[in-house]
Parts: structure tokens; C-alpha cells; sequence
């Protein structure tokens, strides 16, 4: 009855044999003809992109599709599936970028438009023929040959359609909200995009504290309001703090240097057990002359230093911002660089130091930086101790086995010893003699406001006093000091307000800064209490005019800029870097930033109650998934965004007509024959 079966198989050839028998039989065709038009199953599926090639991450996903249609299938229903090609966005536009060599999305203006938009055609002409033998490879029955394109004008002509049915249904809007946007491409981007890619990446940036100080009549007058942020870039335009009505903050009065608390000695003794402590190998290099990434001659304070330090790598540079000692800005800058660009730079360097840094413990949460030199200054050990607070360095006795004290000899600077001789170096420490620190002449005195369960982050090893413990809503109103005068005030302008889920106890001072026009919920905060928008930042992610001492810079390299100018005019408290989850652009892999701008918006919250009630009746696996995470997803969503500042895509079927900055008339076009 049956043909004997051959213990000895190939399964390719197996395959190859099957796939041949559905060709020739048209077997996925007949199983959609014989089935009633009248008993459909719809699927839809989101096509991929037309300039990818199959990879795990589109063809797992297809496998599982095709499980849910032969299902379908095999119960009776008339499945019909088509294979569609995405050619419309970012990513086509980002290829036809590089083939032109564009950077920009100005550049594109500069191109044309119109001769972008043809490129773009011509490049999604070609597929991959990759793709028709994968799809035959995992066995996915879909009508391969008919593939729809997403700028087909049949397509784009549907698209049109459920946009006009929207408008009319009151589900699109116009306005002004904060989103994420990419400078580089110059458009925003949704949050469902970055959700889908899951585009993050951990980045680390400064984080400041800074001083506002209240101006308001009363027990604030000149207290010093502590508030933190992770974007100093937006501290320029600063029109309001908020803090938690309900919480506790405290009143404190905070003893500071504005000079680092630090001793040196030259050690009599190395410790026994030295190889057994904490340990690091640094090798720096200092360059006389340095040029930037711009090609220009920085004025320098004093010589840049390159350094090693085990398997990380580091530029500092320290300069004037301005055209001489006299009118420029001091700057100091240190940022992380690859290995290649410490080699390139080190062979530049005319002094060079190695030594190996161990970290000996010390009472009081003290530690202590033993340098043991090597090479021509082999010999050389130098121990540093860094205090924290004046009471710590008023209270610390140096062990027997520290030597003398040389906290400002010449003989322990590294750009002036590199080059030196160990017996050069011996003969200055020798005939130097430490004169007393005054520690309490640099120290000042500052009363500050932050929340209470913040204390210990904030104040952390500094000495302080709490004066008074009072309520959040006790500071609600309270005028204060911007930190910079590019955006005049008005009276709703620079105050204390509160807003719900705004401002957290786990990170942070317990107050929030806040630039509306640079973060949703600032936003949202600004347009209920009537604050204007201060948009300090254009299209491509530099500084406006109008903030004239950045003007032109790019929002980032404004940061330590802006930094050294807080600190210049007091009102930087404490600076510090972290590592910490941002948004990048899943394209050109640009970090996001947050921008309010004019965007065509779908009302997702008009259709929460709809989305809630149908995802009741979704059957999840796993089954959590329904009170869970997407629960959860369609309760905090926010409204769509769905227009873009760009130009391969499917126009947006609207024309109006605008006067005196009003729509007066508006035109919503649904269908090629209108």
C-alpha cells in the first residue's frame, strides 16, 4: 500500500521536493480559491522594509505569522495573503543619504526636493531577491509575486482615505506638543518607534545641581532653591521649578570650598600589603598645542592631558573660550576618546608619565591615592588625600608612614616633572616647605531648600545644619532668580509650582527644573499655569539668537559651556556625571531630544475607552499580557504623532490657507478623484 521509505533521507532534498510539489500544484493558491469569499480570515501583517535583507529578526517573526493564517486555513476560512514591501520613511531616506553623500536634512533642500524624491524612487525599484528564497526556505505560503508597495498609488491612496475618515470622525488634530526629535534628520519621532526598535542606549552626560535663588519678601528671601537636571543644555531656558505639595523639605545651611580639600605627601614608607590593594596602571601625555574636532587652535590654560587609565582612555583640555586669557571663558573638558585617538595624540606628545595609582582605605570614609612613579622617575611615590568637607580635614591625623607634605610643590605636578629627572624632582621637594592651608578663607556659607529624604545624596560628606523641616505647598508661588536673563519674565514666570507625578523622591534634589518646550510633562505643566514657551534651540539642535552666548552652538557642546557659566556666577552647586537609559534615533543612531513642535496628532486618548474594551477580548499568550503590559501600555499612551517634517512618504492629503498666523480655510482630501 505504501512505498518503502528510505532509512537514509536528506531533508534539503526532502524540502526541495515538497516546495517543487506546491509550485507545480499551485497547493497555497487552490487552498485560498476553494474556500467561500463570504468566510474571510484577515490578517494583517506590517511588511518589511524594501531595503533590508532577511535576517533572525525578520524571519522569526514570519514563521509565526504564517502559523496563525495556515490555522485559520485549515478550519475552513478563506485566507488570502499578500507579501508587501514598506518604501516610505526614514529608513529609504537614510540610504539615499548615503548613496549622495547628504548629512542633513538641509542638505537635502540644497539638493532639491524633487531630485531627492526621484532618487528615492529609483532606489526602491530593486528588491532583494533574497527575500522570495528565504520566504520559500521557511515554507510561508503568501503571494509573493503580486507584493503590494507601500508607495504604490493605490496604497498611498488608502492611507489617504483612513486620514480623511479620522478627521472627520474628530480623531486628528493640529498642535503644539513635545516629542522626540532628531536633529540630524530634523523630524520628530514617535514613541511607538522607539518602543518598537526598543532604541535606547546607555549614555553618560553631566548632571548639575543649581541654585535659584528666591527673590520673594519673606523667611526665603535669598535662599538658594537646589534643583537637578541631566540636560544642562536646557537650563538657559528655565521658567519654572516644581516640587511635591505633600513631601518634606528642610531649610539647611551648607558650609562649601570653592577650592578642592586636598593634601599630598611624599611617602616615607610604601604600606606591606600594597600589590593586595585596589590598583590601576595610568600612562598621560600632555600636548603642548591642541586643535578641536573643528579644526580650530584652542587657547590653552595649560598643556592638554591624553591618559590610559588600564583599558579606558581620556582627553582633559582646558581653555579659554575666546579669542585670549583676558575675554575668554575658562573651559575644562574631559571626555572619553578611542584607543586609536590616544595612540594618534600620544605620538604628538612631547612628556609622558607613567606611574601606578593604588587606593589605600583611611578612616572617616577617606581614601587615599598612593602614585608610585616608574621610568626616569622611578622612585617617586606621592600619596593624596581628597576631603569631602573642611570638618574632615580639620579632623584627619596622617598615619606615621606618610612623609612630608608637599600639597602645592612643584615637584608633584605631572606636566612640569614628566620630562625631569628623578634627582631634579628629589632636589625641589627637598628644598620645598608647605606653607598652612586656609581652608576656612575659601569656605562660604549658604542656606538651600531641597526635599528631606534627598539629604543624604545631595549633602552627601558635605557639613551642613538643617534649620527647618516644612511642607512642599510652603514654597508654592516663591519667586526666585533664573539662572541666566535670555527670556524676560513674566508674572506667571519663574515661580514654584506643583504638578501631579512630576517630581520624585529617587533621584535628584526633590524640586524640579523645568523648561516647557523641552519635555512633555514641562509642557503640559507650562500650558496649565500660562507659562510661555522659551524655545532656545532650532531645527538642527543649535542655540538661537536670541540666547547670544551660545548662539549657534550645538545644544550639547553648549554643556560645558554653560556648566563653567554657572559656576562662574555662583550658581552652580554641585557637578557630577551619570550613566543613564536615552533615546536614540533607530535610523541614524543620533541621540533624541525632547522638542515641542507643530505635528498632526491621532487622539489616542478619545479612543482609550475603546482600546481598553477590546483588548479584554484579545486572547493573549501568555495570558498575563492582557492586565499586564499592554494594559498598561494603551493606559499611559500618549497621542500619535504621525506627521513628519520629511519628504519620501505619503503626503498628507491637507491643504489650507492661513492668515494673520490663523487657519481660515482647510481642505481634507480623501481619494484621487477628489
Amino acid at each position: 500500500m505504501f512505498k518503502p521509505v528510505n532509512p537514509k533521507q536528506s531533508f534539503p532534498e526532502m524540502e526541495a521536493e515538497l516546495t517543487r510539489f506546491w509550485k507545480k500544484n499551485n497547493i497555497f493558491e487552490k487552498s485560498v480559491n476553494i474556500r467561500s469569499i463570504k468566510d474571510r480570515y484577515v490578517f494583517y501583517d506590517g511588511p518589511p522594509f524594501i531595503t533590508g535583507t532577511p535576517h533572525y529578526g525578520s524571519l522569526l517573526p514570519s514563521i509565526a505569522k504564517d502559523v496563525v493564517p495556515r490555522y485559520q486555513t485549515m478550519k475552513g476560512k478563506r485566507v488570502e495573503r499578500v507579501w508587501g514591501w514598506d518604501c516610505h520613511g526614514l529608513p529609504i531616506e537614510t540610504k539615499v543619504e548615503k548613496n549622495l553623500g547628504i548629512k542633513n536634512r538641509r542638505d537635502i533642500e540644497k539638493f532639491g526636493i524633487l531630485k531627492f524624491i526621484e532618487e528615492c524612487y529609483k532606489y526602491t525599484k530593486d528588491t532583494s531577491a533574497e527575500w522570495k528564497w528565504y520566504i520559500d526556505k521557511i515554507a510561508r505560503w503568501v503571494d509573493f509575486d503580486n507584493s503590494y508597495k507601500t508607495m504604490d498609488q493605490d496604497y498611498m491612496e488608502s492611507v489617504i482615505w483612513v486620514f480623511k475618515q479620522l478627521m472627520d470622525k474628530g480623531l486628528i488634530y493640529e498642535g503644539m506638543r513635545t516629542s522626540l526629535y532628531c536633529t540630524r534628520c530634523g523630524t520628530p519621532i514617535s514613541n511607538f518607534e522607539i518602543a518598537m526598535d526598543n532604541s535606547y542606549a546607555d549614555m553618560e552626560d553631566p548632571a548639575v545641581t543649581v541654585k535659584f535663588p528666591v527673590t520673594e519678601a519673606g523667611e526665603f528671601k535669598g535662599v538658594n532653591i537646589l534643583a537637578w537636571t541631566t540636560t544642562p543644555w536646557t537650563v538657559p531656558s528655565n521658567k519654572a521649578l516644581v516640587v511635591d505639595p505633600e513631601e518634606t523639605y528642610v531649610l539647611a545651611e551648607v558650609t562649601k570650598n570653592d577650592i578642592e580639600l586636598e593634601k599630598a605627601w611624599l611617602i616615607k614608607e610604601l604600606p606591606r600589603d600594597l600589590e593586595k590593594l585596589k590598583k590601576s596602571h595610568i600612562t598621560q601625555a600632555y600636548l603642548t598645542e591642541y586643535q578641536d574636532e573643528s579644526g580650530e587652535k584652542l587657547q590653552m590654560a595649560q598643556p592638554a592631558r591624553i591618559r590610559k587609565k588600564d583599558i579606558h582612555f581620556e582627553l582633559t583640555v582646558k581653555y579659554f573660550a575666546g579669542s585670549n586669557e583676558e575675554t575668554g571663558q575658562l573651559i575644562e573638558k574631559t571626555e572619553k576618546i578611542t584607543e586609536e585617538k590616544f595612540l594618534e595624540l600620544i605620538k604628538k606628545a612631547n612628556k609622558k608619565i607613567v606611574k601606578t595609582r593604588y587606593f589605600f582605605p583611611l578612616e572617616n570614609g577617606l581614601t587615599a591615592e598612593i602614585d608610585v612613579y616608574q621610568n626616569n622617575l622611578k622612585g617617586l611615590n606621592v600619596i593624596e588625600v581628597e576631603f569631602s568637607s573642611l570638618s574632615k580635614e580639620k579632623n584627619f591625623k596622617e598615619p606615621a608612614w606618610f612623609g612630608k607634605e608637599v600639597t602645592d610643590s612643584q615637584g608633584i605636578f605631572p606636566p612640569k616633572i614628566a620630562d625631569m629627572k628623578l634627582e631634579e624632582v628629589n632636589k625641589i621637594n627637598n628644598q620645598y616647605t608647605q606653607k598652612p592651608h586656609n581652608f576656612e578663607q575659601n569656605a562660604i556659607q549658604e542656606k538651600v531648600i531641597l526635599a528631606k529624604k534627598r539629604i543624604a545624596e545631595v549633602l552627601n560628606n558635605l557639613d551642613y545644619k538643617v534649620e527647618k523641616e516644612l511642607k512642599g505647598d510652603k514654597l508654592l508661588g516663591l519667586k526666585y532668580e533664573p539662572p541666566f536673563a535670555f527670556y524676560p519674565g513674566d508674572d506667571h514666570e519663574y515661580r514654584v509650582y506643583e504638578y501631579p507625578e512630576m517630581v520624585n523622591m529617587e533621584e535628584g534634589t526633590g524640586i524640579v527644573h523645568s523648561a516647557p518646550g523641552f519635555g512633555d510633562v514641562d509642557t503640559e505643566m507650562g500650558k496649565k499655569n500660562k507659562i510661555k514657551l522659551a524655545m532656545s534651540i532650532d531645527g538642527e539642535g543649535k542655540f538661537v539668537e536670541q540666547v547670544t552666548s551660545y548662539a549657534g552652538k550645538f545644544y550639547k557642546d553648549a554643556d560645558p559651556l554653560i556648566i563653567e557659566e554657572l559656576k562662574k556666577s555662583g550658581k552652580l552647586f554641585k557637578s557630577e556625571r551619570i550613566v543613564h537609559r536615552f533615546p536614540y534615533c533607530y535610523r541614524c543612531q543620533t541621540p533624541l531630544m525632547q522638542k515641542a513642535q507643530p505635528s498632526w496628532f491621532i487622539d489616542i486618548q478619545k479612543l482609550k475607552p475603546d482600546l481598553q474594551e477590546n483588548n479584554k477580548w484579545i486572547n493573549w499568550v501568555p495570558d498575563h499580557l492582557r492586565e499586564g503590559r499592554f494594559k498598561k501600555g494603551i493606559e499611559v499612551a500618549p497621542d500619535w504623532g504621525i506627521s513628519r517634517s520629511r519628504f519620501w512618504a505619503t503626503p498628507m492629503p491637507i491643504w489650507q490657507k492661513e492668515e494673520n498666523g490663523k487657519v481660515v480655510e482647510r481642505i481634507i482630501i480623501g481619494s484621487r478623484d477628489e
